[in-house]
């Protein structure tokens, strides 16, 4: 700005006080428009997905390849990164790597081998570390023939190496290799908070190959710790908060499908939302249970209530949104719902192949009524 005066106080400009309004105006648009046109950087989910390129810096893009003059590139690396640029609006282009960007490093953009941007990704928040919040099922005492484990964290994790961090140790502490189905992709919810991880069914179905060379992945009577390790980090690129341990002691197989007739129910009273309560008499899918069953009234509704899930899987209550009306209900319950081993309610999951199986029905229902008090 003093240069600019200079220049014009040698030239015999003087600027009057609305002109020099008008000019500082200008000059400070200049600038702020200036200041704007820098490379930064666009987020998806938490994760710095890529960079975003103002079109004003290329001198002319209009009908130029994007892949043949623009470069992004590791500060102090000559190796152009791989991914995909895309004209996102009139004013700038996006471009997105095929792997997120590193937190902590620096980026170069390079135009036809000239550097026009320099963008560094944030290091993560330490105090937003993520947690393991749960393992399912919750229950200590297992069936030998356990299909599945549930992990839930408190921020979405990366994918694809859940299987570098998961590990099952003997009662002495050696760990047991090839337990876990190895997936890819990874059996993850859409936010990346829930993993599903299998057993090998190959080696739990008793009439396959796998179990006949290697036996059943869980032995009987035996004592082993599930253990998920503190290097497993989330997609901003913080570890866990602490190493995680579940003690699991191991029974007999179970080949029997669940049988919601012998279940027992706590019924409320009507002109109330007491709870229905539902006891199975062994543990069931954690993340089935809500998805599988409903409360249909006497004219065929659904009634709309929450569900929560009790005694490490034993039970569920319900909770309807408004009062209990007396008269006959029922329990519909979706077949695929499963135990710990697999079961559902049209068949056993280690069943024998040869022998014609019943016809399944999508749901079974168990009637209840409801009394005045």
């Amino acid at each position: 700005m003093t240069a600019v005066y200079k220049f014009l106080d040698r030239q015999g400009i003087r600027l009057g006080g609305p002109l020099s309004l008008i000019f500082f105006v200008l000059i400070g648009v200049g600038c702020q428009q200036k200041a704007q046109e820098q490379v930064s950087i666009f987020w998806e989910e938490g994760q710095a997905r890529g960079v975003v390129i103002p079109k004003s810096l290329l001198a002319n893009s209009s009908n130029e390849n994007l892949n043949n003059v623009l470069q992004i590139r590791l500060a102090n690396s000559r190796v152009p990164m791989l991914g995909r640029y895309q004209v996102v609006s009139n004013d700038n282009i996006r471009f997105k790597p095929l792997i997120p960007l590193t937190p902590g490093k620096t980026y170069e953009v390079f135009y036809k081998g000239s550097l026009i941007g320099r963008v560094s990704t944030p290091l993560p928040d330490k105090s937003t570390a993520p947690a393991l919040v749960a393992i399912y099922p919750s229950a200590d005492t297992l069936p030998e023939n356990l299909l599945k484990v549930y992990l839930q964290f408190s921020a979405p994790m990366r994918e694809g190496e859940a299987l570098q961090h998961i590990h099952l140790l003997s009662s002495a502490s050696d760990t047991i290799p090839n337990i876990f189905l190895d997936l890819q992709p990874e059996l993850w919810n859409r936010e990346r908070t829930a993993l599903t991880v299998w057993l090998d069914p190959g080696r739990i179905k008793r009439d396959l190959v796998p179990n006949q060379q290697f036996g059943n992945p869980l032995q009987r009577g035996a004592q082993y710790n599930l253990v998920v390790d503190k290097d497993w980090k989330d997609v901003q690129g913080l570890a866990l908060q602490q190493p995680y341990t579940k003690r699991v002691v191991v029974t007999g197989r179970d080949n029997e499908v669940p049988q919601p007739q012998g279940w027992r129910i706590e019924l409320p009273t009507a002109e109330t939302t007491r709870p229905l309560r539902i006891h199975f008499g062994e543990s069931l899918d954690y993340f089935l249970l809500p998805e599988t069953i409903l409360v249909v009234g006497e004219k065929g509704d659904l009634l709309k209530g929450n569900i929560q899930i009790l005694d490490k899987e034993r039970g569920i209550e319900f909770t309807p949104e408004i009062s209990w009306k007396p008269g006959k209900y029922r329990l519909r319950i979706a077949t695929y719902l499963e135990d710990l081993a697999g079961n559902n309610l049209n068949r056993p999951f280690d069943r024998d192949t040869k022998f014609q199986q019943k016809k399944e029905g999508d749901f079974v229902e168990r009637e209840f009524v409801i009394r005045d008090r």
